[in-house]
């Protein structure tokens, strides 16, 4: 009877143990805190490094796909997406309102759609376009469920002519309305050489317009110097392809006055040249991501490059 009470004793003290006492729970979940603690920041922080990594990889690989193709075909690709929309009213999931749904208007699906215009093409203009070999575009939907995959909805091609509009590089101004509320003012050209690290005298707005181009899965770059289209990785899930355009943009210089005694101010100063009185082929400057407003301007392949140099450094 001893020997059986015992063992009851030993198998009761053993099974009291079998839990977690209010003291051990304690210590168990400080050190999740902890840890915890110590991964969020480098979740964000790996978060922002993708964002950056992937973007400046896929600006320099789109980068190197059109200069290829122009050497391989002697042109531009065509069929680019135009950034200007085709269709009118808000869509149903509340990202464009009706005010900023309509018809030749910036696509309002663009995270900063401020950070370009809208011009109608004048004659000169198609012909410096066609002059490089861009001929016809896709043209935008606003009602489009996805706003980048879905971004041309079922439009065809439209050909560029005169009174067509496309989406040029504009100038910034602050205290704006969501989302073109910008952090700083920028000229044309200072909004172009921040993006692309150039200095401001390298682009002349009196001269030029600088159109920029969506690059899709339509345009004629696929199967030929690319497999498809990139898209940029965005940080938010509210700014992710499904809500926001997502591609990346290609920016061209296309000549806009064609006519002798109009001033040339490269980088917004007055030099007493003049705009060339012959249509120059529309000029490839450089691919770029369009992003919210709080970036401060499209940023190119240098400016992406030298943006994720510094956040290495910073931490």
């Amino acid at each position: 009877m001893n020997k059986y009470n015992k063992i009851q004793n030993y198998a009761r003290k053993h099974h009291s143990q079998l839990g977690m006492t209010l003291i051990e729970l304690t210590v168990v979940l400080l050190v999740l805190i902890g840890l915890a603690g110590l991964l969020i920041p480098y979740v964000t922080g790996f978060m922002s490094k993708t964002h950056d990594g992937t973007g400046t990889f896929n600006s320099a690989a789109l980068d190197n796909n059109i200069q290829r193709y122009m050497v391989d075909k002697m042109r531009a690709p065509n069929n680019m997406e135009s950034l200007v929309s085709s269709t009118v009213g808000a869509d149903a999931s509340g990202q464009c309102a009706a005010a900023n749904a309509a018809v030749d208007t910036v696509y309002c699906k663009l995270m900063a759609p401020g950070f370009f215009a809208t011009t109608a093409l004048t004659g000169p203009q198609v012909m410096s376009l066609s002059g490089a070999g861009i001929t016809s575009v896709y043209h935008m939907d606003n009602t489009a469920t996805n706003a980048t995959f879905g971004a041309t909805g079922t439009n065809g091609t439209t050909t560029l002519a005169a009174a067509v509009p496309v989406a040029t590089v504009a100038a910034l101004a602050t205290g704006g309305a969501a989302p073109n509320n910008f952090p700083e003012a920028l000229t044309i050209e200072q909004h172009l050489a921040a993006a692309y690290e150039r200095p401001a005298t390298d682009f002349d707005s009196a001269c030029y317009n600088y159109v920029a181009f969506g690059i899709g899965d339509k345009s004629d770059l696929i199967g030929s110097t690319m497999s498809t289209a990139p898209v940029h990785f965005a940080q938010q899930g509210a700014m992710g392809p499904a809500n926001r355009y997502n591609r990346f943009v290609a920016v061209f210089q296309v000549d806009k006055v064609n006519a002798t005694g109009t001033a040339s101010t490269p980088g917004g100063v007055a030099d007493g040249n003049e705009c060339s009185a012959s249509v120059e082929p529309a000029k490839y400057i450089g691919a770029a991501m369009s992003m919210a407003a709080m970036s401060g301007h499209l940023w190119g392949t240098s400016h992406s490059l030298a943006h994720s140099w510094e956040n290495i450094a910073a931490n």
